[in-house]
């Protein structure tokens, strides 16, 4: 079910279909419009038609008729200077709602949709304000502390006091609990994790693998859904380079462009025809682990079209219920900017993670906060200027 706005492609998104359907499983067919003909719609219909139905029944609600309005203009965020959510007329839960289990099992459907639209808002604000810097991290050494970086830690603040996202760190245990379903917060209260916007190798080396709980009690494989996010974004990339002034400059380029742009080699790569016996045969010596298995995204559009079905009835395929996430990555990748990037991108954002959850959780102020991170920069970068 498609808004362009919201499915226009930007950095995939995952979901989890179990989610969306418990949630509406009450609502009748008799109930809902028919379903949209949108060509990539159709492609799920007979796998998610009862999703698609209540959405398109949720599209009839006065509280949630806007995010489905195909007639609605669709503003170009990147481009405003200010971007303002009137959130006055949704019917937010209390804390003790969101926090009881028998309260929040019994929210009224317009509650639950303030839910869902303060979590999209969430996440729309962190992607924004990263993505829309008007400046890189650092210029002339000196560490730049963007005005969307602030708003960036106004609003997490926000939602943190509210109770509107799940409190599970990015790579910390709770965090990989979210995806097997075995999520609870301090008081043993389950927590189901809706989504996780993560980078296309995001799918095959973190979701697939952490959707089995370590005892085997849970496993969500098949509950699982890509989707393009709603605004551009990207997470830095994997990159090759030549060391300046090597004696082998020629035989480095060759092999930075047999790594990037052959296309075989690419194919290979992404399809998994690198296997363990493959290698052997070219190396005996080859480890007994090394490998590479298929799902890469790799950086060349044209082979990107060509494998696209391949990946029709793949191992990932099957962890997707049927659905072919390389389409969906091929669809995002275009989109992507990378006007900012620059290599201390990822290890600066990191630095950041733990002072902001400090603050969110209220063990420091937001002064100590901004302070331990450029602690935290000045020993990775000591000739980073932090003031």
């Amino acid at each position: 079910v498609s808004r362009a706005g919201l499915v226009m492609a930007q950095t995939p998104q995952v979901f989890k279909r179990d989610v969306i359907v418990d949630a509406y499983a009450k609502l009748s067919d008799e109930d809902a419009p028919t379903i949209t003909d949108d060509a990539q719609v159709a492609a799920l219909a007979d796998e998610l038609r009862s999703v698609l139905v209540s959405l398109q029944s949720w599209a009839t609600h006065d509280f949630t008729r806007a995010i489905f309005d195909p007639t609605l203009p669709i503003p170009d965020l990147a481009s405003l200077d200010v971007s303002i959510w009137l959130t006055g007329s949704l019917d937010l839960p209390t804390a003790e709602e969101m926090a009881t289990p028998h309260l929040y099992n019994s929210l009224s459907e317009r509650k639950l949709a303030s839910v869902a639209i303060y979590g999209m808002l969430v996440r729309l604000a962190r992607l924004a304000f990263f993505a829309n810097r008007e400046q890189p991290w650092v210029v002339d050494d000196t560490l730049v502390v963007d005005p969307m970086v602030q708003k960036y830690v106004d609003t997490a603040k926000l939602f943190r006091d509210e109770g509107y996202e799940a409190q599970a760190q990015q790579w910390q245990e709770g965090w990989f609990a979210g995806m097997n379903d075995s999520l609870v917060d301090a008081a043993g209260t389950p927590k189901k994790v809706f989504s996780y916007f993560l980078p296309t190798w995001g799918l095959p080396y973190v979701l697939a693998p952490n959707a089995k709980s370590a005892d085997g009690s849970s496993d969500t494989s098949g509950d699982w859904g890509v989707i393009t996010g709603p605004l551009p974004y990207q997470w830095g990339g994997t990159w090759l380079g030549v060391i300046d002034g090597t004696p082998k400059a020629d035989l480095a380029t060759d092999f930075v462009r047999f790594a990037t742009l052959d296309q075989e080699n690419l194919t290979n790569w992404a399809t998994g025809v690198y296997t363990n016996d493959y290698l052997k045969a070219i190396d005996p010596n080859v480890a007994s682990d090394q490998m590479q298995a298929p799902g890469d995204f790799v950086s060349s559009q044209v082979v990107v079209e060509k494998i696209i079905p391949d990946f029709d009835n793949s191992e990932l395929s099957a962890f997707l219920a049927g659905q072919n996430s390389y389409a969906g990555f091929a669809e995002a990748a275009p989109s992507v900017n990378a006007k900012l990037m620059q290599g201390s991108d990822d290890a600066i954002q990191r630095a950041m993670n733990d002072p902001l959850n400090q603050y969110l959780n209220g063990e420091i102020t937001e002064d100590q906060m901004w302070a331990t991170w450029k602690e935290n920069l000045a020993i990775d970068f000591p000739d980073l200027s932090t003031n």
